[in-house]
Formats: C-alpha cells, structure tokens, sequence
C-alpha cells in the first residue's frame, strides 16, 4: 500500500507593492539589529588558546571569560571542561552550570 495524502491547495494573499516594499525594509531594520548584536561577540585574541571559546560562545562571551578568569590558575581543567561542552552550551551555559561541572571533575 502507498499513501499519498491529497495534493495541498495552498491559496496564498496578494501582495502588493507597498506591502513588499514594506516586508523588504522590515528585512533591512531586522538585519541590522542582527549586525549590531553581533558586533558586541567577542573577537579578539587576548586570550590565547582560549580565544577559539570565547567566539564560539558568541554573546554568551562573557560568562565564558569571566569562568577562564576565576579559574586562571588550573587552565588545563578548564580546557578540559570546554572540550566536552558542545557548540550550543558554549552559546547558552550559565556560570552556575559552569561551574557544578568543575567541581564535580
């Protein structure tokens, strides 16, 4: 047996040129909120080794830093630690989760 569902009727709304115009510098303003946004993540490389987490982290940069700060004196564990993190916990991990994983390593 093959099932096949009913071939979709999408009915889309006009849209006309104002409302395109619209959309388009709406696109524009989004865009630039993004730039600017992004322009406040972490792009130098005054950390040395640890520069790599601190971009990964994007605008969670500076939980990061302030982690490789407070832990500056045993900086293999701390690379350690970020080697198990994935790309995603760099972005959103809390210090506090931070650092419940350092204790318990």
């Amino acid at each position: 047996f093959d099932i096949v569902p009913p071939p979709e009727k999408v009915t889309l709304p006009k849209v006309d040129e104002a409302m395109m115009t619209k959309n388009a510098q709406r696109l524009v303003y989004e865009d630039s909120i993004r730039k600017a946004y992004e322009a406040t993540f972490y792009n130098g490389n005054a950390y040395g080794e640890f520069d790599i987490y601190l971009k990964k982290a994007r605008g969670n940069w500076q939980t990061i830093k302030a982690f490789i700060d407070k832990h500056a004196d045993n900086p293999a564990r701390v690379k350690a630690l970020f080697a198990t993190m994935s790309e995603k916990d760099f972005r959103d991990v809390a210090m506090e989760i931070l650092d419940d994983s350092y204790d318990a390593t």
